[in-house]
């Protein structure tokens, strides 16, 4: 009975984004008739009439390539982040609208439809869908449909990673067994008693095959964790040779070919941002020197590419007596003084270090605007591993991950930026740095961007 619920709901959303994606469609026509009609006519010539609307009812069913793109990336399914979501959805609007064109010229439309209008309404979809679509999983969250009821077994660290990911995420409600042991199965059936599973995830252990029959009796999916040849964060891929099965492991940002692809798209698009943002630069450094004492600029040393030191920009942030305001507020708290070496941040109260100004400056990460320097000087990546200090490198357990981190270049915004930044433990920080490493591609650093203006614009995570 409730899989039979959960269906009619999963048919009911998948029925409502596809009407918002029809929809969003025409409007973005009508918006890019518009602009041209109205915007551009003096420099490209004015356009016939869009009504009435008789000449395009018989080209409607060029309406149904987008759900049919969408449906092929798995648009109507939920499992995506929302900046690969984005992608998606430009990816598969861009090829509707070249489908769309060539159809149009080949059955040689009258009266024709305007090329520019098309053009435009093509740049406009991809932001008009994603808007639309999240208006609707707002409503679909808010009324509680497709809620999905997952239980989490396992206590390692890449584990709780995941944890922290899925509670960020309102349509999911998570059980938690912390053991990995032979009662595993009957923790789970109490809980599916009391509320139907979708889906278990888990590392592997011993009585793994006695939970693979529980879960293929109940219909629950079963995701695991495996920890093959010790890689914990490496992706990887099956691949078929002959009737064998093989496992390609990946390695992308230690491929030179991708690094330099990487280091000339981000060198070129932050000369842009730096041009651009020449007001912003001149108003911060302004600011800061009627607020407070000091530089304008605070230069520390960070660990780059291959270990070598290199000088970290940031706009200034703190009093120039920071140090002494720390040690008087550790030697009073004893509690900060825990919460200092854990974290190597002071979380729980103020920090009196930060000026009044230097807080706002954290919360919306433009502190950071310098670092555009240090990736044209070819120091940084916009998007990379985080910069880490000299003294929190010095542990022995972590040279694996060190290794491997420190092969690339550093980045003003990363996985750690847009998954917790502060609320995020060390060890937490290098298992991501060392997923985005093995891991990388364009798309992923689209994604971390997308991600990253979401999360500065709401201040989540800063300090």
């Amino acid at each position: 009975m409730e899989s039979l619920k959960k269906l009619s709901r999963s048919i009911l959303v998948i029925a409502l984004l596809f009407i918002a994606d029809e929809f969003s469609i025409i409007l973005s026509y009508l918006i890019a008739y518009f602009i041209r009609a109205t915007l551009l006519s003096r420099f490209m010539g004015n356009l016939p009439q869009l009504l009435p609307l008789k000449f395009y009812y018989k080209y409607t069913f060029l309406l149904l390539l987008w759900p049919i793109f969408f449906a092929y990336e798995g648009l109507y399914s939920s499992r995506f982040k929302r900046g690969s979501e984005f992608l998606k959805i430009f990816k598969s609007t861009s090829i509707a609208y070249i489908f769309t064109i060539l159809t149009l010229f080949l059955i040689n439309v009258k009266p024709s439809f305007s090329r520019s209008v098309l053009v435009i309404s093509w740049a406009i979809a991809p932001f008009v869908v994603f808007i639309l679509r999240g208006f609707i999983r707002l409503v679909i969250k808010q009324a509680g449909f497709l809620k999905t009821n997952l239980i989490l077994i396992g206590h390692s660290k890449a584990m709780q990673l995941a944890k922290r990911s899925i509670l960020n995420n309102p349509g999911i409600s998570m059980h938690i067994i912390d053991h990995l042991d032979a009662f595993a199965v009957e923790k789970i059936d109490e809980i599916e008693k009391k509320t139907h599973i979708d889906m278990i995830i888990t590392t592997l252990f011993p009585e793994i095959d006695t939970l693979v029959e529980y879960a293929e009796t109940n219909g629950i999916e079963l995701l695991t964790v495996a920890d093959i040849f010790g890689l914990r964060t490496q992706g990887m891929k099956i691949e078929e040779i002959g009737s064998m099965v093989a496992i390609n492991l990946k390695y992308n940002l230690l491929i030179p070919f991708n690094a330099i692809v990487k280091d000339i798209i981000e060198r070129f698009l932050s000369l842009i941002l730096v041009i651009l943002l020449i007001p912003v630069f001149f108003i911060i450094a302004i600011v800061i020197l009627l607020t407070s004492k000091g530089p304008v600029l605070f230069a520390q040393e960070r660990v780059g590419k291959g270990g070598a030191p290199f000088n970290f920009y940031k706009f200034r942030t703190m009093y120039v007596n920071s140090e002494s305001r720390l040690e008087e507020l550790m030697t009073q708290n004893p509690g900060v003084r825990e919460e200092w070496e854990k974290y190597q941040k002071v979380k729980s109260v103020k920090d009196p270090r930060v000026t009044k100004f230097g807080s706002f400056l954290r919360k919306f990460s433009l502190d950071e605007l310098p670092q555009l320097f240090n990736v044209l000087k070819g120091d940084m990546s916009i998007v990379g591993p985080r910069p880490y200090l000299k003294n929190e490198i010095t542990d022995k357990d972590i040279k694996k991950q060190l290794s491997i981190i420190l092969s690339v270049k550093p980045g003003i915004t990363g996985l750690w930026q847009v998954s917790g930044r502060n609320e995020l433990e060390f060890y937490e920080r290098l298992l991501l740095d060392e997923y985005y490493v093995m891991n990388w591609s364009i798309s992923m650093d689209m994604e971390i961007i997308l991600k990253t203006i979401s999360v500065v614009l709401f201040g989540k995570g800063a300090y």
